[in-house]
């Protein structure tokens, strides 16, 4: 309990993952013509995964050392859940495609999500944090 108390703002950010991974896709058309605009999506998705993540761990755990050691596991669980939901989509869907370009898109937004986790994330969990 005290585990969904903590990071609740990530788990809430995990399930819309799943939902919008996994999900029957109900994009408008208009959106399909932004050339790679599934691949920004991916981005956004994975970026803010570990950017809320970053935030969780920054107001709740005192060491430094610590919040590193987090981190590096959070970013590690993201890449794998990021290949785990292109693996589902080719395995336990039928109306949805696995792509290895996703898988990139996934893993750059994880890089992308440290380092607003670093640099956003810290500060911001650091001043407002404990009201959460």
């Amino acid at each position: 309990m005290k585990f969904i108390k903590r990071y609740y703002p990530t788990l809430l950010v995990v399930a819309t993952i799943l939902y919008l991974s996994l999900g029957r896709p109900s994009a408008p058309q208009d959106l399909q013509l932004i050339p790679y605009i599934d691949k920004m999506a991916h981005i956004v998705m994975y970026m803010g995964l570990v950017a809320t993540f970053s935030f969780d761990v920054y107001r709740s755990v005192v060491s430094e050392k610590s919040c590193r050691r987090y981190l590096m596991c959070g970013a590690f669980v993201a890449i794998v859940l990021g290949v785990l939901m292109e693996v589902l989509q080719v395995c336990v869907t039928t109306y949805r495609s696995g792509d290895i370009g996703d898988v990139w898109a996934n893993v750059a937004g994880v890089l992308l999500g440290v380092l607003v986790g670093v640099y956003v994330s810290r500060p911001l969990a650091r001043k407002i944090g404990r009201y959460f």
